[in-house]
């Protein structure tokens, strides 16, 4: 999370595909 930016958009990628992110990170 280099920036807020990123931060956010990661946030909310892990809000709406849990499990995705869990594979993708």
């Amino acid at each position: 999370m280099a920036n807020p930016q990123t931060a956010a958009a990661d946030l909310l990628f892990f809000f709406f595909f849990p499990e995705l992110h869990l594979k993708l990170f």
